[in-house]
């Protein structure tokens, strides 16, 4: 078997993904007599036909082909992901860590204490804030190189370390009659105007909304709102109650809100995510961001 290039097995994956020896030629920046002849070597090196062309309105792979596919893919995103992490590596030794955090967020909220402890690793940190929503988009994006998130999320191809597991609670307002409880059921929350958080995941929205709840139950519709201040804002009014992890409960808490725990709620987790393999300066964060939050012992 004569030597396979990169570029055939590009050539090939591309093909299969988009059906069309056109489009996919769009999409390598190359024309399409080129990528018929490139698949054409490929298949010539091997000794194996591996586009069945009799049919050219429905282009179909061989059997061949189709074993062949998925090892590809996978060779190929192995090869995207060593790559990352050398650029990762080159750009952490002359710019800092990029981190990502959504509004509010207890540990991000402290980015001076998270600096302070990762300046004992030699690690340099940039912050920035994102609304709900944005957290995935920014990492596959590039706008940030980490970023800290609230679960669940679907963070398929993306690297992912869970920091914190921790309780959730519900605020509300002490007018409403549940405030006076010492602890609520999770049915309770069917009874409650939860606040509608906007912008974000659907599943996120519900975790946020305590779904799913008992017997089909659901809670009540709160006001819209855009970020945490929002939020307790609308509480603070007697508008909404929220759920939130217990590192947001305020060490005085306003007069006009109570915060109670819930049976049954499932925990919050707070991770980081990033693309490709985790760099150095990612576990350096990680580990600082651990420390900060108490979930590793002092050094």
């Amino acid at each position: 078997m004569q030597d396979i290039e990169l570029r055939h097995l590009r050539a090939f994956v591309a093909l299969a993904e988009h059906g069309h020896f056109g489009r996919a030629a769009e999409n390598l920046s190359i024309a399409q007599p080129s990528l018929s002849h490139t698949i054409a070597q490929f298949e010539e090196r091997l000794g194996r036909a591996l586009v069945d062309r009799t049919n050219r309105r429905a282009l179909k792979l061989t059997p061949e082909g189709e074993t062949l596919l998925p090892h590809l893919r996978e060779l190929l995103g192995q090869l995207r992901d060593a790559l990352e992490s050398v650029h990762v590596t080159e750009v952490s030794s002359s710019q800092p860590l990029k981190v990502g955090y959504i509004d509010g967020e207890p540990v991000a909220a402290r980015p001076a204490a998270l600096r302070a402890v990762a300046r004992d690793s030699g690690l340099v940190v940039a912050f920035r804030r994102l609304s709900w929503g944005q957290e995935l988009s920014a990492v596959r994006d590039r706008e940030v190189d980490l970023c800290l998130v609230r679960l669940p999320l679907d963070t398929g191809n993306l690297g992912v370390e869970v920091l914190l597991t921790e309780p959730r609670f519900c605020c509300l307002p002490k007018s409403h009659a549940l405030a006076s409880s010492e602890r609520l059921e999770l049915r309770d929350l069917a009874q409650l105007p939860l606040a509608r958080l906007a912008g974000a995941d659907p599943t996120w929205v519900d975790h946020w909304r305590g779904m799913p709840l008992p017997d089909g139950l659901r809670p009540a519709e709160g006001p819209l709102v855009h970020d945490p201040e929002q939020a307790f804002d609308a509480a603070m009014a007697g508008l909404a109650a929220l759920l939130i992890p217990a590192s947001m409960l305020p060490a005085a808490p306003p007069d006009e809100l109570a915060f109670l725990p819930v049976d049954g709620l499932a925990q919050s987790q707070l991770a980081a995510v990033w693309r490709g393999r985790r760099s150095a300066p990612a576990e350096e964060f990680c580990a600082a961001a651990r420390h900060l939050t108490g979930t590793v012992p002092d050094a």
